[in-house]
């Protein structure tokens, strides 16, 4: 038990345990809400993640050792400031303490802008 507790994922900061929106997108909003109608929880270990992943990885072709689900998030960070969601809606979503992280993901994006986030996707 202590070794599963040892494990599990705890957030870095109190901006890291949050809601984090779905809605935005019918399909991800249909699959999110179809998980958990059929599990009453996520079992949030770096472990279960990172098999989750990998399991994903290997249905899409892809090759395991080439991605990581912490750059999955990088990513999605990335193509989010593309898409033109600001610096603080990107801070608020991935739970960074200091807004310079988000301008990072801005100033990779080369899109900066000043939209929200369900505005990127209209």
């Amino acid at each position: 038990m202590d070794e599963a507790l040892d494990q599990r994922w705890n957030p870095k900061t109190s901006n890291s345990a949050r809601a984090i929106p779905f809605d935005w997108d019918e399909d991800v909003k249909r699959y999110v809400e179809a998980f958990f109608q059929e599990f009453d929880r996520y079992e949030s270990s770096r472990a279960s993640v990172n098999r989750r992943v990998d399991r994903v990885l290997e249905e899409a072709g892809y090759p395991q050792n080439k991605t990581y689900p912490h750059a999955l998030r990088a990513t999605s960070a990335t193509y989010l400031a593309y898409e033109g969601v600001s610096a603080i809606a990107l801070q608020s979503m991935f739970g960074w303490q200091d807004l310079e992280t988000a301008r990072k993901y801005l100033r990779l994006s080369g899109g900066a802008t000043q939209d929200a986030l369900n505005d990127a996707f209209e």
